[in-house]
């Protein structure tokens, strides 16, 4: 059975939780990186000029962009994503999780999610409640300290930690 995390927090699109750089964390012990985003910042990209700038002009791009494909259906992109697990991959972590159905899939597949906290940046109006929580007070050597000991909190063991 897979483990997988994902990682929520703070407002879509906005930066500044750490929710990738507790990502990173995980990727650095062997977990796969998956992004809810990555195929949306495809389409912008190639089909809205979008040049990676995450200024409200970029910002705009990419809600226009997701805004479309979950008229299609609601898991669009959910499901875009999906086809960019690597089939072998035995860890997965996830560092964007913003919609109800991207948490559903999470939960479904025996995951879970992690809200990081890091005032001043707002907190998000989650749609769901996460399984733990982390505060990210600018140290990265507390602030990994924090994810490892909720991560084992939950039964998720680190390597190398």
């Amino acid at each position: 059975m897979r483990t997988i995390v994902g990682f929520c927090g703070g407002k879509w699109g906005e930066p500044g939780v750490g929710k990738t750089t507790a990502a990173g964390f995980l990727v650095e012990r062997g977990f796969h990186l998956v992004s809810f985003s990555t195929p949306i910042e495809k389409i912008a990209r190639t089909q809205c000029g979008w040049d990676g700038d995450r200024g409200k002009p970029g910002k705009d791009i990419l809600d226009g962009v997701c805004r479309s494909g979950r008229q299609v259906t609601e898991d669009y992109w959910l499901n875009l994503a999906i086809k960019l697990i690597p089939k072998d991959a035995e860890t997965l972590v996830f560092d964007d999780v913003y919609f109800l159905n991207e948490y559903h899939f999470i939960k479904s597949q025996g995951g879970f999610i992690v809200e990081i906290l890091r005032p001043p940046v707002p907190k998000a109006d989650l749609l769901f409640d996460p399984d733990g929580v982390v505060f990210n007070k600018g140290d990265l050597s507390n602030f990994q300290e924090a994810i490892t000991l909720t991560l084992k909190g939950l039964g998720v063991a680190l390597a190398g930690s």
